[in-house]
């Protein structure tokens, strides 16, 4: 079913539950909602939420797909009442796209993402492959498909057809992710002591892999630069020598992670020449 079919086509509303439409509903809900519609759509299919972001489903014929559901509420939750007719096409995609073995896409939706610990952990556990690379003690970076109704994250085999080396891909990620939020980025200043860049609530934290911004952050911190990244949303960057403010960071950092979704690492970070150094 094409983009125009789906949009138009009435009888996909029906797999929703009515509390879908509710004010109030939070992302977690969405998903499980999202993971019944699914399976009301696609009855002989195994349908499994994985976590906050991510529904598992396997097909009748033995393949598995993922659909990530990050974008899909990004795009209805602020239209309760409206939900179902705006996520047509993200339901009639969601049993027809097998995500794990789905074409490379283009290159230019590819972009960097920085995921901690636990990501590697439940990826594992639910037998996904996901490409990932060291970034520091406790963050890795992956790379994702950015499309308008979906973040598929990218695995091996997509890394292999880019015949792209590691150095080039990251440039290739950096620079599409670079369009993306350089004209959003917002940095706010809190008590004159540290600084929170804001963008969308999903890019926050792939910030540090851009030399340009974490230079000119430790220039504004006298090269002495310190910060924490508690959740993909959240990073706080401050002097490392102000010694109130680390013993701050250290116990936000942990608040944030335990309390928030998508959590990276409850560590205490700097950069040095390009790199991200844990402190503790």
């Amino acid at each position: 079913m094409g983009e125009p079919q789906a949009a138009n086509d009435e009888s996909l509303d029906r797999h929703w539950s009515e509390e879908v439409e509710k004010v109030g509903l939070t992302h977690k809900r969405f998903t499980e909602l999202y993971a019944l519609a699914i399976k009301s759509l696609k009855p002989d299919a195994e349908v499994k939420v994985l976590d906050e972001d991510r529904i598992e489903v396997k097909f009748a014929g033995g393949d598995i797909g993922v659909s990530y559901t990050e974008n899909p509420w990004r795009q209805c939750k602020d239209l309760p009442g409206e939900r179902r007719k705006n996520l047509r096409i993200c339901l009639a995609e969601a049993v027809q796209r097998e995500i794990i073995d789905a074409p490379v896409g283009q290159e230019s939706d590819i972009v960097p993402l920085i995921k901690g610990d636990d990501f590697l952990h439940a990826i594992k556990y639910a037998g996904i492959k996901v490409y990932h690379e060291a970034v520091s003690k406790g963050l890795h970076l992956v790379y994702a498909l950015d499309e308008e109704d979906a973040l598929t994250f990218i695995d091996q085999n997509r890394i292999d057809a880019l015949n792209l080396s590691k150095p080039d891909l990251k440039e290739l990620a950096l620079d599409n992710l670079h369009k993306r939020v350089s004209d959003n980025l917002c940095l706010e200043t809190i008590n004159d002591r540290y600084v929170m860049p804001v963008i969308d609530g999903v890019f926050e934290s792939s910030l540090v892999l851009f030399e340009t911004f974490m230079r000119d952050m430790s220039k504004q911190f006298q090269n002495d630069l310190m910060f924490i990244m508690p959740n993909r949303d959240v990073v706080l960057l401050g002097q490392r020598s102000d010694q109130e403010l680390q013993a701050w960071f250290k116990l936000h950092a942990k608040k944030s992670f335990k309390e928030n979704p998508h959590p990276l690492s409850t560590r205490l970070y700097t950069w040095e020449e390009g790199k991200i150094i844990a402190i503790d």
